[in-house]
């Protein structure tokens, strides 16, 4: 969108927005927010409206560079809130991304350099592109994004890289080595990557040097916020986000996490105003990683992909300089690796269908692609390998709640159960109480029969994926039955419950 100049200039502020509009197109993006964009030879400055100070620092350069005088601030500041009010009605959008871009079944990546350059990956090739050959999308560059070395292709492969700076498991490896690729395919649900492992296993190594691979920024792994707001900005800036060093996550927390992960609106208040919201859409890559990580949320976790670090070896231990020299010149090769990788799965994607997806389908279906497209085979590896690290998750969530953990239990010596449930409440609490080697029940233990249905509802799936099957009858006389998931049970008619029914169902089990 062009905006026309002021017919005739009367004052600064006219001269200001005249110089401002002559050298810039505005537009907004996908969240409706404003953007001015001018560009030059090779590249182009991106301008996000809302951040005052950058937009007014941007026009008093731009007017400097025109007159070689300089300018008041309420000059700069009238032209600024002009532009401003009429940007607001453009009907222009625009998809800006950070760091990694899809365009006309090109992936972008941003090299964030001076030459403007950025990294096309279609299924035929891997190119060096100037920024502003790009056509319908823009790349925004927060501050504190990092320049990202060029890839080069060579005999160094991402399995390698692998091998040499993490210690996880033999399984684990394709796991990782898919996430790092598909880390660079934008608007698709990422799983949250939460990385556990004892004191000196390289954790937050891990974490850093994701983040100098995907998105180089000045800080590498963020602490934590206290606010969720603060949270919010620090995801919508940055493609990858690590976390350090976290102990409890709080639901509001996990909320975003989940969010962020999967895709959704996440509302903010507006910088500078007391009642006004931004609604931001939003699909981030997320990484987690604290000793003593305590996630409750098990929707969190069914999004996850737990990676667990040994801890090294003190014979194998290098220095932080050693480590970071030795990451510097292998980058180059793992990005060349990575891209090269990422050429072949789109040629690969379109092929692929699964029989049954994981949660995560999107992530599942082009790991498969980049699976077959590091080794052919693979792929089937890696979807088996994936659902063996949901279930791991879900292990994760039933040990960190009572009533799962209890039921579990209790359908491993039951196998098969049917009553009310009011009676499954009080099977429950004998076998809390002796897991919990406590008098009392834990804090999060339902009292009343409502709510342990309510739990056994919310939580069908994991329940499943751990064999568990709950069946919770709405007739005129309710129940609710458990069993061993690949038991082949005995029909009964729905409709009944007495103590008879459930002693014959029993007795048959037990003459199985």
């Amino acid at each position: 969108m062009k905006l026309k100049p002021t017919k005739k200039t009367y004052n600064i502020s006219d001269a200001v927005y005249n110089v401002v509009v002559n050298k810039c197109e505005f537009f907004v993006d996908m969240n409706n927010e404003a953007f001015l964009v001018s560009r030059n030879k090779n590249n182009y400055d991106l301008i996000y409206l809302s951040r005052a100070d950058d937009a007014k620092n941007f026009f008093m350069m731009l007017y400097f560079n025109k007159y070689k005088v300089t300018v008041k601030k309420a000059d700069i500041s009238t032209a600024y809130e002009n532009i401003c009010a009429i940007v607001t009605q453009c009907k222009q959008q625009t998809p800006v991304y950070t760091r990694v871009g899809y365009c006309n079944n090109t992936l972008y990546y941003d090299l964030n350099n001076q030459k403007g350059e950025v990294i096309a990956i279609d299924k035929d090739d891997v190119l060096i592109k100037s920024k502003s050959n790009i056509k319908d999308i823009y790349f925004y560059e927060d501050t504190s994004m990092c320049n990202q070395t060029e890839p080069f292709q060579s005999d160094y492969t991402l399995f390698d890289f692998i091998d040499n700076f993490y210690n996880i498991e033999k399984e684990q490896k394709l796991l990782l080595a898919v996430y790092m690729c598909a880390a660079f395919i934008p608007d698709i649900k990422h799983p949250i990557l939460i990385v556990e492992g004892e004191k000196g296993a390289g954790k937050t190594k891990l974490l850093s040097y994701l983040s100098k691979m995907i998105n180089p920024v000045t800080k590498d792994v963020f602490v934590l916020p206290k606010k969720e707001d603060d949270l919010i900005t620090t995801l919508s800036n940055n493609h990858f986000s690590a976390f350090d060093n976290i102990g409890k996550l709080s639901p509001d927390f996990c909320n975003v996490f989940c969010q962020s992960s999967t895709g959704g609106t996440l509302s903010k208040r507006k910088l500078y105003s007391d009642n006004r919201e931004i609604c931001i859409n939003i699909k981030r890559l997320v990484a987690l990683n604290g000793i003593n990580l305590e996630i409750s949320q098990s929707d969190l976790l069914d999004r996850s992909i737990l990676m667990h670090l040994n801890r090294i070896d003190e014979s194998k231990r290098r220095t932080d300089e050693e480590l970071d020299a030795d990451f510097q010149n292998v980058l180059p090769h793992v990005l060349g690796d990575v891209f090269f990788i990422l050429s072949k799965a789109l040629s690969i994607y379109p092929t692929v269908n699964l029989a049954e997806y994981p949660r995560m389908a999107d992530f599942s279906r082009y790991g498969y692609a980049i699976a077959e497209a590091i080794e052919e085979g693979l792929g089937s590896t890696f979807i088996k390998t994936y659902k063996d690290n949901i279930k791991l998750a879900t292990e994760s969530a039933v040990q960190e709640n009572p009533v799962l953990n209890s039921l579990r239990e209790f359908v491993e010596y039951k196998k098969h159960w049917r009553g009310t449930m009011t009676e499954l409440l009080n099977e429950l609490q004998k076998i809390v109480r002796k897991l919990y080697i406590s008098k009392s029940l834990p804090s999060s233990f339902p009292n009343n029969a409502n709510g342990l249905s309510r739990i056994l509802n919310t939580h069908k799936h994991e329940l499943k994926n751990l064999d568990v099957n709950v069946e919770i009858g709405r007739t005129t006389n309710r129940y609710v039955e458990v069993s061993k998931i690949g038991l082949n049970l005995p029909t009964i008619a729905t409709n009944s419950t007495t103590k008879n029914d459930f002693e014959n169902r029993k007795s048959l089990l037990d003459e199985d």
